[in-house]
């Protein structure tokens, strides 16, 4: 990633750019701000006191990668792939996950670049865990069920994305990190 040594909020700071480019009225630093190293982490702060029930953030529906823009406005090859893939049809979780890598891989061929490089690296969800290091705190509950459960569904999509994905010459091939990361993304 080229993105790899750059300070965060440098980051965050070219995504409020990027969002401010393609939308004037989004509040963007009128009301709201992007900030790392807050005490809860990175996120949205408020540039100043908002009355209860004020209108302090608007961002488009095109500035969001969905479903619906995955499947209108992708480039043909994506479309033509979730538009004839089964699953992908009955799934549009796993569509916006694929959307989200598909993007992703593209790198600076990507639209969604400047979005793409704020999101976390990690985001700390039991899926992304090993299950041996879980296992201390959770033997015996039903939540390790659960998370063995989504662990075998995302291990699933993977193998039939990867090779669907392959099968449609989407290159380069679909890694499980990669998946993971995307399905995270999507998730949070």
């Amino acid at each position: 990633e080229d993105t790899e040594n750059e300070d965060e909020q440098t980051i965050l700071n070219r995504l409020a750019l990027w969002i401010k480019s393609k939308q004037s009225d989004s509040f963007m630093d009128d009301k709201f701000e992007f900030a790392c190293n807050l005490r809860e982490g990175r996120g949205v702060v408020a540039t100043k006191d908002l009355k209860q029930g004020e209108h302090a953030m608007s961002i488009h529906r095109d500035l969001m990668m969905t479903h619906s823009f995955a499947l209108n406005k992708a480039d043909d090859k994506f479309r033509r792939f979730c538009l004839k893939d089964p699953i992908c049809q009955k799934m549009p979780s796993l569509t916006l996950v694929l959307f989200v890598w598909y993007e992703r891989i593209k790198g600076k061929r990507s639209a969604w670049k400047t979005y793409l490089d704020a999101l976390p690296k990690w985001y700390g969800l039991p899926h992304e865990c090993q299950i041996k290091l879980l296992l201390p705190f959770l033997r015996g509950s039903l939540i390790l069920e659960k998370i063995i459960r989504l662990k075998i569904s995302h291990l699933r999509h993977y193998t039939y994305a990867r090779q669907m994905l392959h099968r449609a010459g989407i290159e380069p091939g679909l890694r499980l990190v990669d998946y993971l990361w995307a399905a995270a993304a999507v998730m949070s």
